[in-house]
């Protein structure tokens, strides 16, 4: 087998220096992106292939290196209030801190709702400040936009409430939480399992809960099936009328609102009937259900953007991709431990 060329060999194929050749093999953004794509053309046709050991340790080099400059990343929220607007949202600011630390890298929130700020403005400021790396946060609405000048920076969205432009996304595996969710159910002996919520919070998971859910209602014994009670705001008597008509065991929801509405309607928690969560905490909830593990997916959304700005990948991503944070259950005290 031919031994691959050397970057002393490649710089002399391609008429240039070392210097340039290191920086295209790295995709840096130093040298034009034509003469990236030439001499990337010339290394490939030549079979140079990157050390994985030596890129390794350069890159934890470079990294050192951003440490002790302690570059900042942006994290961009949207919500009512600037910072964590509960536990939950505790929990994910802890995760990205926490990673970004261990990266050597510093977080900055900046909220987007502040008095006269665009998206536009706060695009400039962050440039003019050299912040390339970007973390959104979710957005208040499903489907949501974003319009910045992306050539500029390296970002990757928190859920999936972002729908343009196209970015890496990192976030719980909602219809893996649902599918979860029901298994442990049946596991427990309940068969007449029903899923209530809003429909705006349903969208906010590109409808992954409702999938998944139809999904089990499809193999369901005929006399168990159970069609779905989505809402455009909850109706306590409407949640009432669902639950006596179709003979509920347990309801299924991300909204502990519904664990209220149960208890408010006279209806014993777990004696006369289920509840389990699509979204526990287990630092504050006793519910039954899943743990979304937010501090996690606080973790991988940082991993995206440090992975770009190591690879100096700015611009918005050809195909991008999204990381997936399974979740783990949890007992909690709201399910019965034999249903049958």
């Amino acid at each position: 087998m031919a031994t691959p060329p050397t970057m002393r060999e490649l710089a002399a194929l391609a008429g240039c220096s070392q210097t340039a050749v290191s920086l295209a093999l790295r995709n840096h953004p130093r040298i034009s992106r034509e003469t990236r794509e030439r001499i990337l053309a010339i290394a490939t046709k030549a079979g140079y292939t990157r050390d994985p050991l030596v890129s390794t340790l350069m890159t934890q080099l470079r990294s050192s290196r951003k440490a002790r400059a302690v570059e900042k990343l942006a994290m961009i929220t949207w919500w009512d209030r600037p910072g964590p607007q509960n536990a939950r949202g505790e929990a994910l600011h802890a995760g990205i801190n926490a990673r970004a630390r261990h990266l050597g890298y510093e977080i900055e929130e900046f909220w987007a709702r502040e008095p006269r700020m665009t998206i536009g403005r706060l695009g400039r400021i962050l440039h003019a400040r050299s912040i390339r790396g970007i973390l959104l946060g979710g957005m208040l609405h499903a489907r949501g936009r974003v319009s910045l000048d992306w050539n500029h920076f390296a970002a990757a969205a928190i859920g999936h409430t972002i729908l343009k432009p196209g970015l890496h996304h990192a976030g719980h595996g909602f219809f893996h939480g649902m599918v979860l969710t029901l298994r442990m159910l049946k596991r427990l002996g309940y068969t007449r399992i029903g899923y209530v919520n809003v429909i705006e919070q349903d969208d906010m998971t590109n409808n992954a809960w409702l999938s998944a859910y139809m999904g089990y209602q499809y193999r369901a014994r005929p006399r168990d099936i159970i069609p779905p009670l989505l809402t455009p705001d909850w109706d306590k008597a409407l949640l009432r009328e669902w639950i006596d008509r179709h003979k509920i065991q347990v309801v299924v929801s991300n909204m502990h609102e519904v664990l209220a509405m149960l208890r408010e309607l006279g209806l014993r928690v777990p004696a006369d009937i289920g509840f389990a969560s699509l979204d526990c905490l287990p630092s504050i909830d006793t519910c039954s259900g899943v743990d979304v593990l937010r501090g996690e997916v606080g973790a991988k959304t940082v991993d995206l953007v440090v992975e770009q700005l190591q690879n100096n990948e700015l611009g918005l991503p050809e195909h991008p991709k999204t990381v997936s944070i399974e979740s783990v259950w949890c007992e909690g005290v709201t399910l019965k431990k034999h249903a049958r």
